[in-house]
């Protein structure tokens, strides 16, 4: 009997030294987890507090939405294994148990998003793309952490599940000794558990497979399905608008990308209504990366409605105006009076009220979209200039 009770006891000291060992190992997955998808995948995955979009432009629409939902849905994950963590001193031995077998399940959600992600990232029409290799390091150093702490919670998990099988068998040697119930009568209830937590499980998986939800909050605008209909792999079956305001993508050519920065202003047409229809924008992206178009390089930057119109529809083309700078009461004339122009300065014919001339030197600023210059320096308000640039000397 003293025997069988000193087994139980170093047992069970085995699994209580397991289970304390338990928390740091899962905050560590935690953290590292943490960092694979927020941190590693930042450059990648853009938000606007509801929803996430690529910083970069996709082979696969497919994959796209796949990759920005399952980048939300790590959020999610994140937050209920936060909490689950923040308990773990109140857990039974039970509740901790679940608790790692759902931090596999959190860390195979992790994995997911980065097999995922790299399929984007390594598809035939990027693997030029040298712009995406600190993305793709990233990736490989995120999925090699995450190999790491799954293997150490899933040896964790081997651990508990070997200690607890010790202290189950040199419980039942000491229940024996103690005319305890049948072993016939213990494994008939084993597996009665055992044939729960399955119906369990595949309850769960069958939830899983009836709900559809979309990456993004917006209007359905189109439902490509009927009830009992078959549809293949990869067909679109329901389209949605998002709800956020219209945006403008455009490419700007090498000349003119230093001119602009995040914040400017623009004044937009609409090839539908006109030039008389104006409608005010304000870029929020310019690309890092150039576009080659033509053998042009270009840059392509994204622009917002500043206010929501009924008129914007999807798909309709944009005439922009970008406003860099703005003056007030300033003293312009055209640029074609105009010699010599360059870093800011330049050569006018000055006319006298006697019929007589002179070429005088001056100091330019902003230019306008109507063909003005700002003159800063040499002419003043009043002064009579010829339309005709001043011959060479």
């Amino acid at each position: 009997m003293q025997v069988s009770e000193a087994a139980l006891a170093v047992a069970a000291q085995a699994l209580a030294n397991d289970y304390s060992g338990a928390q740091s190992t899962l905050e560590d997955a935690y953290a590292k987890t943490d960092d694979a998808t927020r941190v590693k995948l930042s450059g990648i995955y853009s938000t606007n507090g509801s929803s996430y979009s690529l910083t970069f432009s996709a082979c696969s629409s497919q994959d796209t939405i796949d990759a920005t939902w399952k980048r939300f849905l790590i959020d999610q994950t994140l937050i209920a294994w936060r909490m689950g963590l923040n308990q773990w001193d109140t857990l039974t031995s039970e509740q901790r148990d679940a608790l790692i077998e759902k931090s596999m399940g959190y860390i195979g959600t992790a994995r997911d998003l980065l097999e995922t992600t790299n399929r984007l990232l390594t598809a035939s029409c990027q693997i030029a793309n040298a712009s995406l290799d600190t993305y793709r390091a990233n990736l490989t150093l995120a999925r090699t952490n995450l190999n790491t702490v799954a293997s150490n919670v899933s040896t964790l998990e081997q651990s508990i599940m070997s200690q607890k099988l010790a202290v189950e068998k040199a419980r039942s040697e000491l229940a024996l000794k103690k005319a305890p119930p049948t072993p016939e009568a213990v494994a008939a209830q084993k597996a009665t558990v055992a044939s729960a937590q399955a119906r369990v499980a595949e309850a769960r998986a069958a939830l899983a497979q009836t709900e559809i939800r979309s990456p993004l909050s917006g209007i359905v605008t189109n439902v490509d399905a009927e009830t009992g209909e078959l549809k293949t792999a990869g067909t679109p079956l329901v389209t949605v608008m998002s709800r956020n305001s219209f945006e403008i993508e455009a490419n700007v050519v090498e000349a003119d990308i230093a001119k602009l920065s995040v914040g400017n202003t623009a004044d937009v047409t609409l090839d539908a209504y006109g030039d008389n229809a104006h409608f005010a924008a304000r870029l929020y992206f310019i690309d890092p990366a150039e576009t080659i178009i033509e053998g042009v390089p270009t840059y392509r930057v994204k622009l917002q409605f500043i206010k929501d119109d009924v008129r914007i529809k999807s798909g309709m083309t944009a005439n922009i105006k970008m406003i860099t700078a703005t003056r007030t009461n300033v003293l312009a004339i055209p640029q074609r009076t105009i010699l010599d122009q360059n870093n800011g300065t330049g050569l006018v014919t000055l006319l006298y009220k006697d019929g007589t001339a002179t070429t005088t030197p001056i100091e330019t600023g902003l230019r306008d979209s109507n063909g003005k210059i700002e003159i800063l320096s040499g002419l003043s308000e009043g002064d009579t200039i010829s339309t005709v640039a001043p011959l060479p000397q």
